[in-house]
């Protein structure tokens, strides 16, 4: 790809879900990393986690994008950042930022990887 060719929806789709999987991958091992010591955001950022990484891997196996699991992940990025907030005690900064900020990089992500898109970018057999 040359300097100033036009980026395609589907080279914009991959990279948007490859770095979703990153960022599960962070917010999976978040608590373990930055010591969070409540369970409940222990096993919130777990599910959410595991939930972005498994949803981004189904969206980047699949031959064709889904924009159903972006909207999905948006969502979880939303829920990160109202995690932050239910979630985070006043004492425990460090979860409401790490929830806040991935959050909104996760929203914006899933939103950039379906614009230019189609519903529904089926190979035609």
């Amino acid at each position: 790809m040359r300097a100033n060719e036009p980026v395609s929806p589907r080279s914009a789709s991959r990279t948007a879900t490859i770095i979703n999987i990153l960022l599960g991958i962070w917010v999976l091992i978040s608590p373990w990393v930055l010591a969070f010591s409540f369970p409940a955001q222990l096993w919130n950022d777990v599910a959410v986690g595991g939930l972005i990484i498994i949803l981004s891997g189904i969206q980047l196996a699949a031959p064709w994008r889904n924009q159903g699991i972006a909207w999905i992940n948006f969502l979880l990025g939303l829920w990160l950042i109202i995690s932050g907030f239910v979630l985070g005690p006043p004492a425990q900064p460090t979860y409401f930022w790490n929830q806040v900020i991935v959050g909104i990089v996760v929203a914006i992500v899933s939103i950039w990887g379906t614009a230019g898109s189609p519903a529904a970018d089926h190979p035609v057999v």
